[in-house]
């Protein structure tokens, strides 16, 4: 999923679905295999969507895929040492911050829209905040908010 719909948050479709399925693992079984199908039900997301981004967090080694009859995935690493930007990056490509916030194809530092000044400070607080945090942070917010 290289090509996000900015729209509402800064991530496409499959990378919120997967952010949300992911958060609403309990914090102390991250190491057990969980299925796709249960967590989306149980997130209410769309499966199709959330299957994109699960398979390219696996192919990034955030995740390992379980195959079989009682297949799914499971953290290749600790939540704790995951970053929400290595999330999205995996899910939607490394230069998914580099484009226009106004979509504009010709801006740039030699050719800046209206917005790119300003776009550049919020993007590296944006960066320097998504590297913080953890995939182990969202686990934990959302466990307090059930």
């Amino acid at each position: 999923v290289k090509n996000p719909t900015w729209g509402f948050g800064l991530c496409s479709k499959s990378c919120r679905y997967v952010l949300k399925i992911l958060s609403s693992i309990p914090p102390g079984e991250w190491d057990k295999r969980f299925s796709p199908a249960v967590q989306c039900r149980a997130a209410r997301v769309k499966e199709s969507f959330t299957r994109k981004g699960l398979q390219a967090l696996a192919r990034a080694r955030i995740l390992d895929a379980v195959t079989g009859p009682r297949g799914g995935y499971r953290f290749a690493r600790r939540p704790d040492r995951i970053s929400l930007l290595d999330i999205i990056q995996a899910i939607d490509g490394k230069a998914v911050f580099d484009r226009c916030a106004l979509e504009l194809t010709s801006c740039g530092d030699a050719n800046p829209c209206p917005f790119h000044e300003t776009w550049k400070v919020m993007k590296f607080r944006i960066l320097k905040t998504l590297k913080r945090r953890t995939v182990n942070h969202l686990m934990r917010i959302h466990r307090r908010k059930r």
